[in-house]
């Protein structure tokens, strides 16, 4: 039995809790890329809005959750653990910050944007608690652009056992989702 064999059925529970699914598929086999391995890709899907918000998991890659807004909104935010060299950088004017003038959350991430108001409203004191909170799991909390669609993403490799912490992920996501649907752009001015 593979690990996710461990707990698909406690996700399909969960996906059943919130009006959702779950999607077992497997990577095609392909002796060309390096390996002989077939490995099987887990979707729990909650729908919120007009799309999902979507758990990925996968025996060859960690957790990623992420909600694709369906159409290009023309908005990106990029927060992630600051590091060294962040701050070598800042000290010496080599890059430029975002900062939302929160001490803590300040010293932990560094924040880039294409727009400094929306993203102080998307980082909202709920948003800020769970990402200082989790700053251990999370490599980044992102909204970019694909194609032509704008997708929210939240890489962090969660425990896919611990359901109480895919409920508080779930809540998160769907709080910021909220934020970025509800936004203004004239309440900035």
């Amino acid at each position: 039995m593979t690990m996710i064999g461990f707990y698909i059925q406690d996700w399909r529970d969960f996906a059943k809790k919130h009006n959702g699914s779950v999607k077992v598929t497997k990577t095609p086999f392909s002796p060309l890329g390096g390996g002989m391995s077939v490995w099987l890709r887990v979707f729990l899907s909650i729908p919120h809005y007009n799309s999902n918000i979507v758990f990925f998991n996968s025996e060859a890659a960690e957790m990623k959750i992420y909600y694709d807004f369906k159409k290009d909104i023309g908005l990106n935010f990029l927060i992630y653990k600051e590091d060294y060299l962040d701050k070598i950088g800042k000290h010496f004017n080599l890059i430029k910050e975002i900062e939302i003038n929160d001490s803590e959350f300040d010293k932990h991430f560094f924040i880039k944007s294409n727009d400094e108001c929306f993203v102080k409203k998307v980082l909202c004191d709920s948003i800020k608690e769970f990402l200082l909170k989790n700053n251990k799991y999370v490599a980044n909390f992102k909204l970019e652009k694909e194609k032509n669609s704008t997708v929210l993403y939240l890489n962090a490799p969660f425990n896919e056992n611990n359901l109480t912490h895919i409920e508080d992920v779930l809540s998160f996501m769907k709080k910021a989702v909220d934020i970025i649907v509800g936004f203004n752009k004239n309440k900035c001015k």
